[in-house]
C-alpha cells in the first residue's frame, strides 16, 4: 500500500492531533501511552519521506543539526536519553512535517491545520468549567492544554496557522477566524499569565498596524534586529537594572517586583552554570534535574529563552540557534510584501519577547514556525493554486 502525505489533508491533520499532546493526557497511563506510540509512528513515517526524498536542504540541515548538538550534549554528560527522546520527538516530527509538506504542497498543510482549532475550544471550555483549574500541581492550575504560561505557546502558532489560512484560502479574515481569535485572547485573559498576556499584546499591536497588504515595514524591523534587540532588552535586565524605568508597569500595571518575581537570581545562577560548561552546554536535562542544580524548588528551568539555549548546548548550540533565525530572516525580508510573512514574525518576535522571562521550555511549536519562517516564500505561489505533487508516495 503507498501512503501520499503531499495530497492527504486528514493524515497531515492527523499527525498534527498526534504531535501536540495536550497536557492532561500526561496524568491518564493508557492515554499517553496511545499518543506516544502512534507519535513514535508517523515520526517513523516521516523519517521515511526523508530519506526517499533525500532531503538536505537548509532547513532540513537546520533541523538535523539543532536535535543532533542537543543530543550530543546529553550523550557527553551521560544525561537520560530516554527523556530527550520523549522530550523532543514530537518538535522535531513537526518541524519535519512542516519543511516537508511546505517544499511539496503548503496548500494541504495549511488547510490542515484548521484541525488545531478544535484545541482552542476544548481548553477555553474547561476553563469556563474549572476555572480554578481541572487539576492542581506544583506550580499552579491546568487545564486541558496545561499550565496557564504553556497555553499562549500552544494558542499564538495555532492563531498564525488560522490567519494565514484565511488570507490564503479566502483572501480576508473570515467569521470563524475572528471567534477563534476571540477565544484565545480569553484563554489567555482567564489564565492570567502575565508573560503571555504581553507576547499577545506584542502579536496583536504588530498585527494591528501592520497587517494590511499595502502597509510596509520599516525597512529596520525584521526577525534578526528583534532577536538582537531582545538579547540587550535581558542583558540591560541583567547588569544595568534596566527594569526600574519601567516600575510604573511592573509594579502597578503588572502586579510584579523589579526582581521580576526573582527572575534576576535564577539568572546569575545559570550565568555561573554556563561559565562552568561554556562550549558543550549540559545535554538535555528535566526540571526535577534544573531544581537540583539551582537548588530552589521553583527553579524547574532558567526563566530566560537565550540561558536556556545556552545551558543546554553551550556556544555551539547558541550559533546554530541564531543561524536558524538569521536564515529565516533573509527569506521573510524576501517575502516580507506578504501579509503571510508579516504574521509569521510577528509571532515569532512574540515569542522572543516572551523569551525574556520564560525559558519556553514545552514549545512543541517554536521551532516549527521557524522552520515555516525559512519556507514562507513557498506562501507566495496564487493561494488558490499551490501545487499539487503527486509522485511522492512511500
Amino acid at each position: 500500500m503507498k501512503i501520499n502525505l503531499y495530497n492527504n489533508k486528514y493524515l497531515v491533520g492527523f499527525m498534527l492531533l498526534v504531535f501536540i499532546m495536550p497536557a492532561c493526557f500526561l496524568r491518564i497511563p493508557i492515554a499517553l501511552s496511545i499518543y506516544r506510540y502512534l507519535g513514535f509512528a508517523c515520526m517513523f513515517l516521516l523519517l521515511l519521506f526523508v530519506i526517499k526524498g533525500k532531503k538536505i536542504s537548509p532547513p532540513f540541515l537546520w533541523i538535523y543539526g539543532f536535535h543532533a548538538v542537543i543530543l550530543l550534549a546529553t550523550l557527553i554528560n551521560r544525561g537520560d536519553l530516554w527523556l530527550f527522546f520523549c522530550d523532543n520527538y514530537a518538535s522535531f516530527s513537526l518541524c519535519i512535517l512542516f519543511a516537508l509538506m511546505l517544499e511539496k504542497n503548503p496548500k494541504i498543510l495549511i488547510s490542515a491545520s484548521k484541525v488545531l482549532d478544535i484545541l482552542v475550544y476544548i481548553n477555553l471550555l474547561t476553563m469556563l468549567i474549572y476555572p480554578k483549574g481541572m487539576y492542581i500541581v506544583a506550580n499552579g492550575a491546568h487545564w486541558f492544554l496545561g499550565h496557564k504560561n504553556i497555553l499562549s505557546r500552544i494558542m499564538l502558532p495555532i492563531i498564525c496557522l488560522a490567519l494565514i489560512r484565511a488570507y490564503y484560502c479566502f483572501g480576508k479574515i473570515k467569521l470563524n477566524t475572528i471567534v477563534l481569535l476571540a477565544s484565545a485572547s480569553l484563554t489567555i485573559i482567564l489564565a492570567n499569565s502575565t508573560t503571555a498576556l504581553i507576547g499577545f499584546a506584542v502579536f496583536a499591536l504588530f498585527l494591528f498596524l501592520f497587517h494590511n497588504k499595502t502597509k510596509r515595514l520599516p525597512r529596520f524591523f525584521t526577525l534578526f534586529s528583534a532577536l538582537c534587540v531582545t538579547v540587550i532588552i535581558f542583558f540591560a535586565l541583567l547588569f544595568f537594572n534596566f527594569q526600574k524605568y519601567f516600575s510604573f508597569l511592573i509594579e502597578l500595571i503588572l502586579g510584579k517586583d523589579l526582581t521580576l518575581t526573582n527572575r534576576l537570581a535564577v539568572w546569575q545562577m545559570a550565568l555561573q552554570k554556563i561559565s562552568h560548561k561554556f562550549f558543550e552546554g549540559y545535554g538535555y536535562l528535566s526540571g526535577n534535574q534544573f531544581i537540583e542544580m539551582f537548588g530552589r524548588d521553583t527553579y524547574t528551568h532558567p526563566h530566560n529563552y537565550f540561558l536556556y539555549i545556552f545551558m543546554t548546548g553551550g556556544i555551539v548550540l547558541s550559533v546554530i540557534v541564531f543561524m536558524g533565525y538569521f536564515y529565516a530572516n533573509k527569506t521573510l525580508k524576501n517575502s516580507i510584501d506578504t501579509v503571510y510573512s508579516k504574521i509569521i514574525m510577528f509571532t515569532l518576535i512574540a515569542f522572543l519577547i516572551m523569551g525574556l522571562t520564560e525559558a519556553l521550555t514545552s514549545t512543541v511549536f517554536l521551532y516549527p514556525l521557524l522552520i515555516l519562517a525559512m519556507n514562507a516564500d513557498k506562501l507566495k505561489s496564487n493561494r488558490l493554486t499551490a501545487p499539487i505533487r503527486t509522485d511522492s508516495t512511500i
